[in-house]
């Protein structure tokens, strides 16, 4: 691309620049080192640059002296971390369940009238249907087109709503993948010691000081 397109299309579109005398003398004197012929926002930069090589540790502490405190800033703001935002997902499932005892056919008929609503939804690139499970009726797997084409998906599920909540005798769940770490709790406390007798008395500690936060 840079050794072959680049230069053909440069030859066919661009056109040669033209440089005065007075401009010609001026950049051959920037690139001799006379800076003093700089002018405008390069004379600045010059002048800039000349003031901080001539003090390098002074450039120095007071960079590592403005990384600190945008630090500090930020903490005093008290602004937080946030690991792990919340995005649109890149797929939803849609659970179905029904409380009472129902036979397979049963359940593919619930699922196809679950179906309907999905199906035809120009917002939707794939809809993958799964009859039967434990404890539920099914599962359709739904696959949103590219972010730039459709409305955010927590927008799409509300409208989805209006129309499966009126379906009665089933319990519909609009459920987002898991993100972050994989793992099953959202906090996990290790403990270890040298000594191992001691982390019966270390565990309970910790399960009074988790019990006070909670109350």
């Amino acid at each position: 691309m840079a050794l072959l397109f680049v230069p053909v299309l440069g030859g066919l579109i661009g056109k040669p620049q033209y440089v005065s005398k007075t401009q010609q003398t001026k950049m051959v004197a920037l690139h001799e080192g006379q800076f003093d012929k700089a002018t405008g926002i390069t004379k600045l930069y010059y002048h800039t640059l000349n003031i901080a090589l001539g003090h390098p540790l002074k450039i120095l502490m007071l960079a590592i002296a403005m990384a600190i405190g945008v630090g500090f800033a930020y903490n005093k703001a008290g602004l937080g971390a946030e690991f792990f935002p919340e995005v649109d997902p890149p797929y939803f499932n849609v659970k179905v369940r029904s409380h009472g005892d129902l036979s397979i056919n049963e359940k593919d008929e619930v699922m196809r009238v679950v179906e309907k609503v999905m199906l035809g939804h120009d917002e939707f690139e794939s809809v993958y249907t799964k009859t039967g499970g434990k404890d539920e009726i099914g599962v359709i797997q739904i696959t949103p087109v590219d972010w730039q084409y459709r409305r955010k998906v927590n927008a799409i599920i509300e409208e989805l709503k209006q129309t499966t909540d009126q379906f009665a005798g089933v319990e519909i769940e609009y459920k987002f993948p898991d993100a972050g770490p994989p793992v099953e709790h959202d906090l996990v406390i290790e403990l270890s010691a040298r000594f191992p007798e001691g982390l019966d008395e270390a565990a309970k500690t910790v399960r009074r000081w988790l019990m006070a936060i909670a109350s």
